[in-house]
């Protein structure tokens, strides 16, 4: 017999494998691990993407059973508006927040006399198409279900069962919930978002002030032109610091009085031009 190894536990497959759309290959145990609810859909439909996304959902959400408690029931279906669940069948617990659409369908409908008032009577069911696990369900409502007959254009006509009706209600209050809460996240992330961003300009202006602190000196073009007049220079191209200091200490020499003291004005007015004309050569 060959064997071969399950691409999720790796452990080996003894007995025949079930092999998901892309080849996948799952063991008996892993395998089991999908709802009873889906694994006809599963058969046919899923690859490894899809299983491994529903192990780690089921593995982060090993307490939804435990927390539901049904606060609507008709049916196969039963629904915990307070945590956000469904049931199918009374079986396996699934995330309403992971319901990409649904339809509601009332078919096969009679229209009969009761109690000498016209009655509509038919099958309701419900189609839930779900992103996680991935599935389509046809779940069962009612085969007998009522509804009020009204006459327009000569014609008798009916509407949905009060049921189903009450049903499409709690849904549709579900989506709108789980959409103010995801517009609430987006509020909340633009909100850390804006944060984030002025904490950086802040940062970036803390930063900038520090920089400017540890220059030297903070010229202006009006200062440079004054300390490149001073220095007898037209620019400060072809000029290094070596060249600058150089000049500066001339300056300072030719300015000495002749008893060998230096105006302290003028040696300040020199140094000052020099830590200009210096700032200004690695600006």
């Amino acid at each position: 017999m060959m064997m071969s190894k399950c691409d999720h536990c790796q452990n080996r497959i003894i007995a025949s494998p079930k092999v998901l759309t892309d080849g996948s290959r799952l063991c008996f145990k892993c395998f089991l691990r999908i709802p009873n609810s889906i694994i006809p859909f599963a058969k046919v439909n899923w690859n490894y993407h899809d299983y491994a996304n529903w192990i780690e959902y089921e593995e982060n959400h090993k307490n939804d059973a435990s927390l539901f408690k049904s606060t609507f029931m008709y049916g196969d279906l039963s629904i915990d508006e307070e945590h956000m669940l469904y049931k199918v069948a009374g079986r396996e617990v699934f995330p309403i927040r992971m319901i990409s659409q649904y339809e509601l369908f009332y078919k096969d409908v009679e229209i009969q006399n009761v109690m000498f008032k016209k009655k509509a009577f038919g099958r309701s069911f419900v189609i839930i198409d779900s992103l996680l696990p991935k599935c389509r369900f046809e779940v069962k409502l009612s085969d007998n279900a009522s509804a009020d007959v009204y006459m327009e254009n000569g014609t008798y006509m009916h509407g949905y069962p009060a049921k189903v009706l009450h049903l499409k209600r709690i849904l549709d209050t579900c989506f709108v919930k789980m959409e103010e809460e995801r517009r609430a996240k987006e509020a909340e992330y633009r909100k850390k978002y804006q944060q984030k961003s002025q904490q950086k300009q802040e940062y970036n202006k803390k930063q900038e002030r520090s920089q400017k602190k540890e220059r030297p000196v903070n010229s202006t073009s009006d200062d440079v032109n004054k300390a490149l007049n001073l220095f007898m220079l037209s620019s400060l191209d072809g000029i290094d610091e070596q060249k600058l200091r150089h000049i500066r200490n001339g300056l300072i020499k030719a300015f000495h009085s002749d008893n060998g003291e230096l105006d302290s004005t003028q040696s300040q007015r020199i140094n000052e031009a020099y830590e200009i004309l210096k700032g200004a050569l690695h600006a």
